[in-house]
């Protein structure tokens, strides 16, 4: 038994909790990696939407064309 401000919590209470905690922070650091993942994917498609752009118009979309 364990005694906490709002009462008394079996011990099996205690390491279900635990193990709760222990599963929302693996949650937690996988949420992450997904999240870095996705944007290595979108950061591939914009590199390669560029490269497209580049190929099409034979020069860097956002260089400044001259003038003279």
């Amino acid at each position: 038994m364990l005694l906490t401000s709002t009462g008394v919590i079996s011990r099996s209470q205690q390491e279900e909790s635990v193990l709760l905690l222990r599963k929302i922070e693996e949650l937690n650091k996988n949420t992450a990696r997904l999240i870095v993942e996705a944007g290595k994917l979108i950061l591939c498609g914009l590199l390669r939407w560029l490269s497209v752009l580049v190929v099409i118009s034979g020069t860097f979309p956002l260089q400044q064309k001259n003038s003279a």
